[in-house]
């Protein structure tokens, strides 16, 4: 009995404490992408409320307002980069070559011992063609045949 009171204080001391409650953790705040996209096209951001709710508006450098997902989106669409592969080639005896294809053009650059030369793509029933006249490449896969006007075909592997 001498020990109940005590056990019964400390429980009722116990249930009356309180613990703080958590504080809630703030909402995540995400970029807009699309007024990113506007400010770093050089533009200014416009918020306009409508029916539907707010809607940005992008007020272009030249004076031209356009709504920022449709610029975001439109800019999206293609991308004004080149498609360029730059190949290294090993070739006998003992040559390195570097076949630059602008895939987006239909040609490629040549570039052999020190010299570079333009040839254009040709139809190829498969793998590829790239030619003008004297020079042609010729190849499928990581193989290469460089043919220089009436010297032996040079065979090349890519590196």
């Amino acid at each position: 009995m001498k020990y109940l009171i005590p056990i019964a204080m400390t429980a009722l001391v116990a249930a009356c404490s309180s613990v703080a409650p958590e504080k809630e953790a703030p909402p995540v705040q995400l970029a807009n992408p699309a007024s990113q996209f506007c400010v770093q096209s050089g533009g200014t951001l416009r918020i306009e409320k409508t029916p539907a709710g707010e809607a940005g508006i992008c007020v272009l450098p030249d004076g031209r307002e356009i709504d920022e997902w449709e610029l975001f989106r439109s800019s999206q669409a293609s991308s004004t980069l080149p498609k360029v592969n730059v190949v290294r080639y090993r070739c006998e005896p003992q040559q390195n070559v570097t076949v630059t294809y602008f895939v987006d053009q239909e040609r490629a650059q040549l570039e052999r011992a020190g010299a570079t030369v333009e040839l254009k793509q040709q139809p190829s029933g498969s793998g590829f063609i790239y030619s003008n006249g004297p020079n042609t490449i010729r190849g499928k896969g990581d193989d290469l045949t460089l043919e220089i006007g009436r010297m032996a075909a040079i065979q090349c592997k890519a590196v």
